[in-house]
């Protein structure tokens, strides 16, 4: 018997624009441009809330730009969500990441933090952040986050920049305690795409860092995972 659903089963809310970092790999292109970013007010946040509880929307991942920018919006958004039952993951870069808001999520009952490293060593993710302290940000927001209790997913985005460091770097977040390791490949990211495309890593590059990735598994036992798509015909060996 098939059942028809009222609304998607879960979906990302991008809390605001802002962001303390200015990835060379960020799909929101505009960032690179003199844009100015929007965040979502109070009332907006009441509205959309309003609307995922109509539509019965299970999950949300709660998103920006950097959610932790703009903290009273982004928690207001968070307590809503959970006061009606549903299931919140936040994707920060750590980079704000404190004891006070780590409280409250925790008494909201989120326990689930997605984060990103470019690299393993400062020099390396900084370069690709743009921004002089985000490795330290984010190490210290994931010692910390661990140190609270929450469940830590890291992601590292592959480029050529960086793919030649996913097994140091995955490595070194198994030695931070993560609970799961991501390796993802970059997209061109919009108008940009063509210039981007010097950037993008190979299919062998591809194909290989998934094989690291159960290599990772094997010695430090957390979890593997991309976190887009990849096509069945990019991966050769399916098994």
């Amino acid at each position: 018997m098939y059942k028809t659903l009222c609304g998607p089963i879960s979906v990302q809310v991008e809390v605001t624009e802002t962001c303390n970092n200015i990835c060379r790999h960020c799909y929101n292109f505009f960032r690179h441009e003199g844009y100015i970013c929007k965040t979502m007010s109070e009332e907006e946040v009441s509205v959309v809330v309003g609307e995922l509880k109509k539509y019965q929307v299970v999950r949300a991942v709660i998103t920006g730009g950097e959610p932790l920018t703009a903290p009273k919006v982004f928690l207001k958004l968070a307590k809503e969500m959970t006061s009606i039952g549903m299931g919140v993951t936040v994707n920060t870069n750590l980079i704000l990441f404190n004891k006070t808001i780590g409280m409250e999520l925790r008494k909201m009952g989120i326990n689930t933090l997605l984060t990103s490293i470019i690299a393993d060593t400062p020099e390396l993710h900084n370069f690709v952040t743009q921004n002089p302290r985000s490795w330290e940000g984010a190490v210290n927001g994931i010692r910390l986050a661990k140190s609270m209790g929450f469940r830590v997913l890291a992601n590292m985005v592959l480029t050529k920049w960086n793919i030649h460091r996913v097994r140091e770097t995955g490595d070194f977040v198994g030695s931070l305690g993560i609970n799961m390791f991501g390796a993802t490949r970059a997209c061109a990211p919009g108008p940009i795409a063509k210039d981007f495309h010097k950037n993008l890593i190979s299919l062998e590059e591809l194909r290989e860092s998934v094989s690291i990735l159960y290599e990772l598994k094997e010695r430090w036992g957390y979890d593997v995972d991309i976190f887009e798509h990849y096509p069945w015909c990019a991966l050769g060996d399916v098994n």
